[in-house]
């Protein structure tokens, strides 16, 4: 393989086709000197994977060799990582157990429904890792307990919900704990009550305009 000599011999051989016109003549020819171009660009391609293939057999032999190095290898890989993947798994179990303990104390004193509400809501994977302060969640878990408590006691406030819709306003904030949705369900509540108060004073004015009339006739 000397390229620049073949190099040269192709770009002379080359030019022995620049310029050629075929024709119905010649077609022959033209059909041969295709054949002759295809067999060279052939030649050349067969030579390159010949050399590539020689060039490659000390690498596959080495391939081979580091694929059996490698599997020696990976054995005590995975001995050791099924080992670190359930210490990892443990770990985190015994952290998410405090965690949950933590709420449990931490959202004791709230009705039921709302304290599991609570732990779902706050309750975050990332608290389980080790870059995580003890710290850090139980301070997230107390500000959320301080967020509902003083949500509660707004609830609590006769002046922002009075007891006879207590209940209802309680339920829809157990659904999400969002105070604005309960303060709205007052308003809703409030109306209702308007609307059966009115339905009840045209009932009650239509019974006494009905006596009336009986007792005119």
């Amino acid at each position: 393989w000397t390229f620049e000599e073949l190099k040269t011999a192709v770009a002379q051989k080359m030019q022995d086709y620049e310029g050629l016109v075929y024709t119905d003549d010649n077609i022959k020819e033209a059909k041969a000197d295709i054949a002759t171009l295809r067999k060279l660009k052939k030649d050349i391609s067969d030579k390159r994977i010949e050399i590539k293939n020689k060039c490659l057999e000390p690498y596959n032999i080495i391939e081979k060799q580091a694929a059996e190095l490698t599997e020696l290898i990976d054995k005590p890989i995975g001995t050791i990582d099924s080992q670190l993947s359930e210490y990892e798994q443990n770990r985190r179990a015994a952290v998410r157990e405090k965690i949950h303990a933590y709420m449990d104390e931490a959202f004791k004193d709230f009705p039921s429904g709302i304290a599991e509400r609570l732990k779902v809501d706050t309750y975050d994977t990332k608290f389980e890792n080790v870059s995580t302060p003890i710290k850090t969640w139980k301070q997230y878990i107390d500000d959320a307990a301080k967020r509902v408590q003083r949500d509660l006691n707004a609830i609590k406030d006769e002046n922002v919900c009075p007891e006879e819709f207590r209940e209802g306003v309680m339920a829809v904030y157990s659904e999400k704990l969002v105070l604005n949705d309960a303060i709205a369900k007052v308003g809703e509540l409030r109306q209702q009550k308007e609307r059966i108060i009115a339905r009840e004073r045209e009932r009650i004015a239509a019974e006494e305009r009905e006596k009336a009339r009986k007792e005119t006739t």
